[in-house]
Parts: structure tokens; sequence; C-alpha cells
């Protein structure tokens, strides 16, 4: 198969952003990815991406295809753009 190349973001607790609800609670992590943002853009366009890339490549994530879905519906809510 060919390489694909990737961009990985992590956080640990020791993070002042780290929201340690987003572990248990998909709805509290939609809610931060909804308006987080970064060096390099939007968290929920990373997180859209994401989506988008598993699908092309035949792979099927409940909790990453839920998370687009409660961070469209939290983008919506607050009046927030985002491209799913």
């Amino acid at each position: 198969s060919e390489p694909v190349q990737a961009l990985l973001y992590t956080t640990t607790p020791d993070n002042p952003n780290f929201g340690r609800s987003a572990l248990t609670d998909a709805a509290a992590a939609a809610a931060v990815i909804a308006r987080a943002h970064g060096p390099s853009g939007a968290n929920s366009e990373y997180l859209f991406g994401l989506a988008k890339f598993l699908s092309s490549v035949g792979v099927v994530d409940a909790h990453v295809e839920n998370l687009c879905t409660l961070t469209a519906a939290a983008q919506s809510a607050s009046g927030a753009a985002g491209t799913t």
C-alpha cells in the first residue's frame, strides 16, 4: 500500500486547554470542538477533514461520525460556520 502523510494532534491532562469531561461526554467534546481554534485553524475543520478522509478510505468510525453530527449541531445552535 501507499504511504499516507498525516498530521496528528494530541494533548495530555497537564495542558490547560484539556477538557477532562470530553473524554466521557461526546456532547461536551463537540461543544469544545465547535468553538476551538488554534494555530492550524478551526478544530471543527480538522474533525470534518478527518471524517472525510476516513470515509474516502472506507473506514467507518462511529465515534468520529457522532462527533461530527454533534459538532455541526453545536455550530448551528451558536451560529458558527463550519464545513461538514
